[in-house]
């Protein structure tokens, strides 16, 4: 049977059920679902699953905004973020950063501009209008790519556009959904890293069974894997990919692991998948630089002490900011909307992290409330004493 490539989608806008609509006109329902392809989606709000046939793909959609349960930004393959109500020398507003700013640390951001016929199809506007979303977004190397439309008349929607606007060279909003890579930017080569995205209830076979994104290098039936930072080592018995039975799960794929029966469930949750080879190990304290959005409504300042709950990967964790870092030789006290800076932050309980620069995925943090968000600079493991 071909492999078909499952494809995690999420919606951010005002307006954004008018993107569903052109989804679910142009692209038929999957019609094979079943329990097994609800694996990692049943605790969020999945709007639909839809197939594709040119390019073999199964897309799950889901809701922009979970009170009840945040969707790990790790799971997420695409976002699709709606700026609507433009016009000439537009400047982006407050509601349309924080709109943004949520989407921030998703692998792949897709910024649909909508009201393009309000503009008369400018270039020049549009480049602006790019420039202002990329002053937002550049804090993280996401891969950023800008879809001009016009939903009231349904331009670069289904269809490419026409031969009159020939400055704009991408795919349409539809062909450019269905044509999402999943797989750039993932190395196999390399120390293995598994977040596990939610340990299912169930066990089959007297097996446990993970629902997982392989981050780097490759898993395979089999193999002897040790879960950090619990240091538990286990044997992978089954893997499974879309129902079916798979050899090896690589690099960028989310895979079911089905695990020997000796392990509970709470044992498995907020843990790091590793070789034997290269362990992860713990971290209680981290250097990292920080950024606080102009457009805060809840944090006006930050000062030591300062506490949020970290969204990293796949868990929640309660941080405080110990201290800034010095800045040419001063000392900083705190910092305000819009600035950034480098400090030292605690955890109580010990977790998995790596350096922004070596692995992007375990290397971001945000906290949804504060709108604050930033990256891991150096990690200090456990048995180490300076940073």
């Amino acid at each position: 049977m071909l492999h078909q490539e499952m494809l995690y989608i999420q919606l951010f806008g005002d307006n954004s059920d008018l993107l569903k609509f052109y989804i679910s006109d142009s692209l038929p329902s999957y019609s094979s679902l079943n329990d097994h392809y609800l694996l990692g989606t049943n605790s969020y709000q999945l709007i639909h699953c839809y197939e594709t046939n040119k390019t073999n793909k199964i897309i799950f959609l889901f809701e922009q905004a979970f009170k009840s349960k945040r969707i790990p930004k790790i799971m997420i393959d695409a976002a699709f973020i709606l700026i609507s109500n433009i016009n000439k020398k537009y400047i982006l507003g407050d509601d349309d950063k924080r709109r943004l700013t949520e989407a921030v640390g998703i692998k792949k951001l897709f910024i649909v501009i909508n009201d393009m016929d309000d503009i008369n199809w400018d270039e020049k506007e549009f480049r602006f209008i790019k420039h202002q979303i990329k002053l937002i977004l550049n804090f993280y190397n996401n891969e950023i790519y800008f879809i001009p439309v016009s939903l009231k008349s349904n331009k670069n929607l289904q269809n490419s556009l026409e031969e009159n606007v020939n400055w704009y060279k991408g795919l349409s909003f539809i062909d450019t959904i269905t044509t999402i890579n999943t797989m750039d930017g993932y190395a196999i080569k390399g120390p293995l890293r598994v977040v596990i995205l939610e340990v299912l209830n169930e066990v089959k076979e007297n097996l446990t069974i993970c629902h997982c994104k392989v981050l780097n290098g490759k898993i395979m039936v089999g193999q002897k894997i040790v879960i950090m930072p619990r240091r538990r080592s286990l044997k992978v018995i089954k893997l499974t990919r879309n129902y079916q039975d798979i050899e090896e799960g690589i690099a960028g794929e989310k895979v079911e692991i089905h695990l020997e029966n000796n392990i509970s469930n709470d044992e498995l949750q907020e843990q790091i998948i590793c070789d034997e080879e290269h362990l992860l190990e713990p971290v209680q304290e981290f250097l990292g630089m920080i950024k606080l959005p102009k457009y805060s409504l809840t944090v006006p300042i930050i000062t030591p002490g300062f506490t949020f709950q970290m969204s990293i990967h796949s868990i929640v964790k309660e941080v405080v900011l110990v201290k800034f870092q010095r800045k040419d030789g001063e000392a900083i006290r705190f910092i305000k909307s819009g600035e950034v800076a480098t400090a030292i932050f605690r955890v109580e309980e010990p977790i998995c992290l790596e350096k922004y620069e070596n692995f992007p995925d375990l290397g971001k943090f945000y906290d949804s409330n504060s709108d604050v968000y930033g990256l891991i600079l150096k990690i200090k493991p456990l048995q180490n004493n300076l940073l």
